[in-house]
This record gives C-alpha cells, structure tokens and sequence, in this order.
C-alpha cells in the first residue's frame, strides 16, 4: 500500500508541474535541468543566429526556461542558444531583454516543433530577487523569481 501512495505522490506531482499551451493544447512538462546557459552579450543579442522560428510556448521553472518553437525543416542541423543584452530595465522588477537566436541550415519544409531549456542564473540581478523577462516573439513577460 506505501508504494502505491508513493507512485501516486510522484504522478501528482509531475502532472502538477506541467502546463497546457492555450495556443495548441499541447501539455508541456519541465525537464528537470538546463540544457545550456543564457549567453549575456549585447553582439549576440544584436547580431546572432536570427533564421525564422515561432514561438509556442515558454514557462520557468526553477532556474530553467523552456522555449518550444516551431520551424520549417527537417533535413539538417539547427541550433537554438538563447541571448540576453546586458541591460536592464530601470523597473522594478528590472527588466531583461532576451531571444532565441536560431541557426537553421536546412532546406527542408516540413512544419516541425522544438523545445530546449536555458539556465537563467547569469540573468540574476544582485539587488532583486524578481527579473522580468521579455522574450522577443513571445507575447507574456516572464516572470523569474529566484
């Protein structure tokens, strides 16, 4: 009978950790790591990767982003790092601009979907414990408290 209420403890939890896209229904749930960390420079953030992309979806949890986005291709290499310029906000919260910035070399057309998680400690400000975060292609500022 514990393993059972155990089993049911853990499914709980994993299920309340996920949340549902309003744009397409689709239930995403949390990695559990960061599969790289924010790159903070203002020449990436201008100049980096820009190939086209659609972003979904993206939520925090604990010190992750994850991004899901959709692109055409499927017949070669992609590349998604996120940028973040070195400025803040003088809000309070403060504010960071951030992007994905994706590098598509692939001729392909077929309509596919993507996710990648990014480790958002180098965006922590000294003095706060709250940093809104406006991910350009996405409409609702991001909230990460920490």
């Amino acid at each position: 009978m514990l393993k059972i209420r155990t089993a049911v403890l853990i499914l709980s939890t994993l299920v309340w950790a996920c949340e549902q896209s309003e744009d397409d229904g689709l239930i995403i749930c949390p990695t559990g790591t960061c599969e790289e960390e924010v790159q903070v420079s203002d020449d990436l953030y201008e100049n980096g990767p820009d190939d086209e992309l659609m972003i979904s979806n993206a939520f925090i949890f604990d010190d992750c982003l994850d991004v899901t986005f959709r692109y055409g291709g499927g017949c070669g290499e992609v590349e998604a790092h996120l940028f973040a310029s070195t400025g803040e906000g003088d809000s309070l919260p403060p504010t960071r601009s951030i992007r994905v910035g994706f590098k598509d070399d692939d001729d392909c057309e077929a309509l596919l979907v993507y996710t990648k998680t990014f480790d958002l400690t180098p965006l922590r400000s000294g003095s706060h414990s709250t940093v809104l975060l406006q991910l350009e292609g996405y409409d609702e500022v991001l909230e990460y408290n920490y």
